[in-house]
Parts: C-alpha cells; sequence; structure tokens
C-alpha cells in the first residue's frame, strides 16, 4: 500500500488503530515535527476498488520531532508526544488540536487502556512517567493527575491495565513496573535477563494476561520473561527481582 503524504523526514513511530468494518487507521510520526493519519481499507467488506488502498486523513504537527503517538481506545482521538516536550490530543471528526500537557524533556512515548479511555500516559527523558486525564484539565501548564518518579530517563512504555511497564535509559535499572490502581504511584525494578541487558531496552511489552514481559535489545535480542507463580504476578515478580527467561536473537 502506497500511502500518499509521506512525511519529508524519517517516521520515528508507528500505530493502529481498528476502525469501522471498512477500514484502519494508521499514524506515523516523522522527525519533520509532523503526525499525519491515513485511513487504510484492508477489510473483506471494503468495495473491491477501495481494497487495498489508503487515504490521507490529516496531518498536524509539533514545535520539534514527534516521536511517539497513541489511538484513544474509541479510536476518535490521536495523543501524541515529541521532542517539544508537548503531549497533545487532535479530535479525527472535527480536526482540533489540543494540548494535554507537557513535561520537562522529550516525550518518547504515550499509551492508553481500554479500560479508562479518558488516561493517557506519556513517558519522558525527564526521567518521569504522568498520568494525564484530559477532561479535567488541558494546555501547555495542565497538571498531570500523577506523576512517576524514574530512576533512570525513559525510553519505551507499554500499557496493559493496570500496570505499565517502563524500559529506562540504564542498563543496570532495567525495566519498571508501576501499578496504576496507586497515586501517586511507584516504579519498581524488574530484573532483565543477562542476554538483553548489557545495553538499555529498545522496546518492552506486557503480556495481555499479566504473566509476563517481553524486552527487546538495541543489539537484536528479545526475552521472554515469565513471572514466577508463586510470586502473585508481575507486582510479585517486581519484589522478587526473578523471572524464567527465553531469549531469541
Amino acid at each position: 500500500v502506497r500511502l500518499p503524504g509521506r512525511p519529508d523526514e524519517s517516521v520515528s513511530a508507528l500505530c493502529w488503530c481498528a476502525a469501522p468494518a471498512s477500514s484502519e487507521l494508521l499514524a506515523a510520526c516523522a522527525w519533520d515535527g509532523t503526525v499525519r493519519i491515513w485511513s487504510v481499507c484492508a477489510a473483506a467488506s471494503a468495495p473491491l476498488a477501495r481494497r487495498g488502498g489508503a487515504a490521507h486523513v490529516a496531518t498536524y504537527s509539533h514545535e520539534m520531532a514527534a516521536l511517539a503517538a497513541a489511538f484513544a481506545p474509541q479510536g476518535g482521538i490521536l495523543f501524541s508526544g515529541g521532542a517539544d516536550a508537548a503531549v497533545r490530543s487532535f479530535e479525527l471528526s472535527t480536526g482540533g488540536l489540543s494540548a494535554v500537557g507537557s513535561h520537562g524533556g522529550p516525550v518518547v512515548a504515550v499509551a492508553t487502556a481500554e479500560p479508562h479511555p479518558s488516561m493517557v500516559l506519556s513517558a519522558s527523558l525527564d526521567k518521569t512517567v504522568a498520568v494525564w486525564d484530559p477532561r479535567a484539565s488541558s494546555g501547555a501548564g495542565a497538571k498531570p493527575a500523577s506523576t512517576v518518579a524514574l530512576p533512570e530517563r525513559a525510553l519505551c512504555l507499554d500499557l496493559r491495565w493496570p500496570h505499565a511497564l517502563v524500559g529506562t535509559g540504564a542498563a543496570a535499572a532495567g525495566a519498571q513496573l508501576i501499578d496504576l490502581r496507586y497515586a501517586p504511584g511507584e516504579a519498581k525494578p524488574l530484573k532483565l535477563h543477562q542476554s538483553v541487558s548489557r545495553f538499555p531496552p529498545r522496546s518492552v511489552a506486557l503480556f495481555p494476561g499479566g504473566e509476563g514481559f517481553c524486552a527487546g535489545s538495541h543489539d537484536g535480542r528479545v526475552a521472554v520473561h515469565f513471572h514466577s507463580s508463586s510470586a502473585g504476578g508481575p507486582a510479585g515478580a517486581a519484589a522478587a527481582a526473578s523471572a524464567r527467561a527465553a531469549v531469541m536473537a
């Protein structure tokens, strides 16, 4: 599929959103500061002439490189973060662009969760993860509902309610687990397998059922960590700081 109106510079992040049965939405963040959204017609129920096609929906910009994006669970709003330290929201139906809030450094990841569609998480190089509720307040000076301090700058983020997993910029700090049911939250370290602990994690992903997580390294390895059944789930595994792991190179 060739996408019309592609960005002028390299793409820094992609995210998908399931839309109505005939299409899907794709968003791309780029180093030129733009965030572009397309409707990609892929479903079998779409007219034959439209299958495999794509239509440009909207483009908006950050003041500096756009680094991360995530659709709201309902699909009507896209949240994004950038090197300008801003978290922004774009409403697809109206084209309205709003400031959700800001960090003290570049925003490298944003995430949403279906059980709480009004909640937005953002992770930043300022060593914090912020929890936002755009309904309560918005704008560059808005305060987050909660802020979690990290031992090192954040590099990546995954959210599976009620837990968020953050990969940090120091290999020794590993991954940090946050239980979002408590505010203010506290980041608890999860020990990474030695095969991926030589470098800061490039990506992290929680298992949907909470049985473990994956961590990807800059040297091309992925470690699949399984929580000990006696540890009582992710929080227990964080306290035990141990996990069984399978490694894929």
